[in-house]
């Protein structure tokens, strides 16, 4: 059950960030990232929690203007992440 969470708040703060490039619920991004930091703090010995958290920072700075090319490949990586935790 906690998987399927985990996994909705991936889908959502993936396709938030595909909508922050058109500047769409900019501040969604913040509600959705805060968990999965949180997440990524919590289970910090995991590689893949190693890569949320740097996608994470990634997501902050997309927030505050930065939006380099990384970013599309972190949102790639949360949405890849939550089907995968969804099926």
């Amino acid at each position: 059950m906690l998987v399927k969470i985990y996994g909705l708040l991936d889908l959502a703060l993936g396709i938030n960030l595909l909508f922050l490039y058109w500047n769409i619920f900019p501040f969604s991004v913040l509600i959705f990232a805060l968990p999965i930091l949180i997440k990524a703090i919590y289970y910090i010995k995991d590689p893949s929690s190693i890569v949320d958290l740097v996608a994470v920072i990634f997501t902050i700075l997309a927030f505050l203007g930065y939006f380099p090319i990384f970013t599309f490949v972190f949102a790639f990586w949360f949405l890849q992440k939550g089907f995968r935790s969804m099926f």
